[in-house]
């Protein structure tokens, strides 16, 4: 009879350890959760086809024409992003961050670029962010986050809260231009 209890007893404080394990494995362990998601996003954003942005949002940008401060023609395109949107490096590159720019003296600005190959173009995105770092240069992967998305009222060309362009070095003048082909390969559907 003592041994029946002593058994149900040490069933019982097994039991009981093995839950407490499992409880705070939960706890401490949250598989497909970002911690430093600001809009508490469950699984791990992933891009889309636009490689920049996660699919959803690949489609709902516009086209913008503006100047750059050497008066060349640039494309860029602008999106109203939800906040806590993603924004993903397209390449393996730098990554470079700051406050201000020709559009928007408040807006911030994140920049990857390859320092070592000019032939690859320089990916730009501005406006309404933060960053997952604190960190102002850095290298980074294709498909790390570079930015999020935010709602804090700061605009850029209109009434957009991210505006994105790909620049490449024209050899002939010596400055940045747009480099359509990349943006109308990434974003086909709004050159249609």
């Amino acid at each position: 009879m003592q041994r029946y209890f002593l058994t149900k007893r040490l069933l019982f404080w097994i039991f009981l350890f093995v839950a407490i394990i499992a409880g705070l494995s939960l706890f401490y362990f949250k598989p497909n959760t970002i911690k430093n998601s600001p809009s508490g996003i469950s699984e791990r954003p992933r891009s889309g086809t636009c490689l920049i942005l996660e699919q959803k949002y690949c489609s709902q940008g516009k086209i913008l024409n503006s100047e750059n401060l050497a008066g060349t023609k640039i494309k860029l395109l602008g999106f109203h992003l939800p906040e806590g949107a993603p924004i993903f490096a397209p390449y393996n590159g730098s990554l470079s961050t700051g406050k201000g720019n020709t559009f928007n003296k408040d807006s911030l600005n994140a920049t990857v670029s390859n320092p070592d190959d000019q032939s690859i173009p320089v990916f730009t995105v501005i406006g309404d962010l933060r960053y997952p770092s604190s960190s102002s240069f850095y290298p980074v992967k294709k498909g790390e986050i570079v930015a999020y998305a935010q709602n804090a009222g700061i605009t850029v060309l209109g009434d957009y809260n991210v505006v994105i362009t790909f620049s490449i070095k024209d050899p002939n003048k010596g400055t940045l231009g747009t480099d359509e082909a990349i943006l109308k390969q990434l974003f086909p559907n709004l050159f249609q």
